[in-house]
């Protein structure tokens, strides 16, 4: 009996554009003295080979993050406690200025301006075609099912796949809904786009779901990428530190189209004690607390006679319908509480963050208050 031909693997690199495929990045200062700290005799090392200040600016804080110094493009400590809190190799690990810089990242990296395409499914983040249109990458819709819970309309995007399609990018939690996507359906996408496109999962919300991410899935689907963000549940919003997981080849590519010093000494510093054991059971608490509040917030504007819908939400924030957006918002806005109208997505529709307890104290009274008056 003759043995089955070994199945040959997807090789992701063979989507990207030729020009980045064949980058010589920039070598940077401190991308070729990473990992030094003393010389042979243990004297400090002076460093004199990137024409920096020798003085750190004024402030304390300045002074402590090194700021007069160019820090690692990519942070080995940093990188490998991401590796740690995601459960993947510290070389799958890319990190970026936030992770609304990777869609950027990867259309320019895999679409070349006018031509190559990306398909997107709305109800979605708008910030994906926005950077297609920066690109001048066409980009197919395929809305969401709302006869079926907005689940993937993944037949239609399948059939209606072209050649010239080099990316399927879906949050998950969706943003700005807040529903988690069907495991089989985004397999079937994976393992439908295999040969063709890749097919990068937008974590953002991830940690508030309870589930586990699909980064422990990369060894199972060479055409996936995953987005990570520290924005939402610990707290660096203002820092602006993503991180994209994929294929370790494709992300060693894929950090020479970044700019030589992506990240500022200040957000590593910062990230850095986020991340400590203390910082990661703050976080886990605070977590709890916010998943608490999600289910007391949904409860109490289900009763609110402006309110239609809540839509089930896996995230930090909760969708309403309802029957005037505008209005709504007003009422919100006679307590001093901002929330945001999210009409473009689907008529009359509110997204509200899930606050501290005390800030949605600060919502609901508002609401109460204004109860009679939409």
């Amino acid at each position: 009996m003759t043995n089955p031909a070994p199945t040959t693997r997807f090789d992701p690199l063979a989507l990207l554009r030729p020009a980045i495929r064949d980058l010589v990045p920039f070598s940077s200062a401190r991308g070729e003295s990473a990992g030094l700290n003393a010389n042979s005799s243990g004297q400090p090392l002076v460093w004199l080979d990137a024409n920096e200040s020798p003085w750190p600016p004024y402030g304390d804080f300045a002074a402590s993050c090194h700021s007069n110094r160019y820090p690692d493009p990519q942070p080995q400590a940093l990188r490998e406690q991401l590796a740690k809190l995601y459960g993947v190799g510290a070389d799958q690990i890319l990190m970026t200025r936030g992770s609304e810089e990777i869609p950027d990242l990867l259309i320019r990296s895999f679409c070349q301006s006018g031509q190559d395409g990306v398909v997107l499914c709305p109800p979605t983040f708008a910030i994906y075609q926005i950077h297609a249109a920066i690109n001048a990458s066409p980009v197919r819709m395929v809305r969401l099912r709302p006869d079926h819970g907005y689940d993937l309309d993944v037949d239609a995007i399948l059939a209606g796949w072209q050649a010239h399609e080099k990316l399927l990018i879906i949050p998950n939690p969706n943003a700005p809904m807040g529903h988690l996507m069907n495991n089989g359906q985004l397999t079937r996408l994976l393992d439908g786009l295999s040969q063709r496109a890749m097919v990068v999962i937008d974590e953002a919300y991830q940690e508030f779901t309870g589930q586990p991410s699909w980064a422990a899935r990369l060894a199972d689907h060479p055409n996936l990428m995953v987005m990570r963000t520290l924005s939402k549940s610990y707290g660096l919003a203002g820092a602006r530190l993503g991180a994209l997981i994929a294929d370790a080849r494709l992300i060693a590519k894929l950090a020479g189209v970044l700019p030589a010093y992506p990240l500022s000494a200040p957000t590593i510093a910062v990230a850095l004690e986020a991340l400590s054991p203390a910082g990661l059971e703050l976080a886990r608490q605070r977590r709890a607390v916010l998943v608490e509040q999600r289910q007391r917030l949904a409860a109490a504007l289900a009763q609110d006679p402006a309110v239609l819908t809540v839509f089930p939400s896996c995230g930090n924030f909760l969708l309403l319908h309802t029957t005037d957006a505008s209005a709504f918002m007003a009422r919100c806005q006679s307590g001093g509480v901002i929330a945001r109208n999210r009409s473009a997505d689907l008529p009359n529709a509110v997204r509200v963050t899930v606050g501290s307890p005390e800030e949605n104290d600060r919502l609901l009274q508002a609401l109460a208050k204004t109860a009679n008056s939409f």
